[in-house]
């Protein structure tokens, strides 16, 4: 690579993977992946579910349309000893804080120019409180989950159950779809997932594999030596991306 040129390296949030990746690195490198890929969640519809009359809430973003217009036909329930890897999200806090804090952050005319904060004080401003935290952490174990991990940023619970645990705690049933466009069978809630009102998700992720992970770009050294941006892309989701330092991290429900 030729001196003074620097590569990008774009991420797709996975939060199993993204969490795990940010304790290898240096604590400025974690900083960027944690700033880049919660900026992102910050500027997303991903918040507190919609509140309902039966005291429950109901999230958003877990049914493809391909599903909810009858598109794709349905082949068959999901076996209910199957079992299932999900990741539930927490919601941030103080996100306009963090809006203007990450804008200030790149900002050469700003006093917080580069004054970056650590995993820790990041957790405090804009982190799910450890209340909130253990009330999900909760929720899942009572429901018969097991939970895989708890990060020390409270940003995610990834679990561990059956289809039909699942369906108990987010009030769904599990189906097995004929993909519209790809030659497979996708599995998929058949309506949006409920939980109690009072727990704070912003997101379950794995749900539904309507969407495989593949490289949008291949791997190549170009002629003039500089290293091409290397993209996951999951078709059919809104997207939403903050570059940050050397990296460029995508979110996707």
């Amino acid at each position: 690579m030729k001196s003074g040129v620097r590569s990008r390296e774009r991420f797709v949030f996975q939060p199993n993977r993204d969490i795990a990746w940010q304790s290898s690195h240096s604590p400025w490198k974690i900083w960027t992946a944690i700033s880049c890929l919660l900026a992102a969640l910050a500027c997303s519809a991903w918040s507190h579910g919609q509140s309902q009359p039966d005291g429950l809430q109901r999230l958003t973003h877990h049914v493809r349309p391909a599903v909810s217009n009858g598109q794709a036909a349905m082949v068959g329930a999901l076996p209910a000893t199957q079992q299932m890897r999900m990741t539930m999200v927490l919601p941030l806090r103080n996100q306009d804080q963090l809006k203007a804090l990450l804008s200030d952050l790149y900002n050469p005319s700003s006093p917080n120019y580069r004054h970056f904060l650590s995993v820790d004080q990041f957790a405090a401003q804009f982190g799910p409180t450890p209340e909130d935290y253990q009330a999900v952490v909760q929720y899942a174990r009572t429901n018969g989950f097991q939970v895989t991990d708890t990060p020390v940023n409270r940003l995610i619970v990834p679990i561990v159950g059956t289809v039909a645990q699942v369906e108990a705690a987010f009030h769904v049933t599990m189906n097995q779809y004929k993909h519209p466009t790809e030659k497979r069978n996708f599995y998929s809630p058949d309506r949006e997932p409920t939980l109690a009102a009072g727990v704070p998700v912003a997101h379950i992720a794995g749900l539904n594999n309507y969407s495989l992970p593949r490289p949008a770009v291949a791997r190549g050294t170009p002629a003039n030596g500089v290293a091409p941006r290397q993209r996951v892309r999951v078709p059919g989701a809104p997207t939403w991306a903050a570059t940050c330092g050397r990296h460029t991290t995508e979110a996707r429900p």
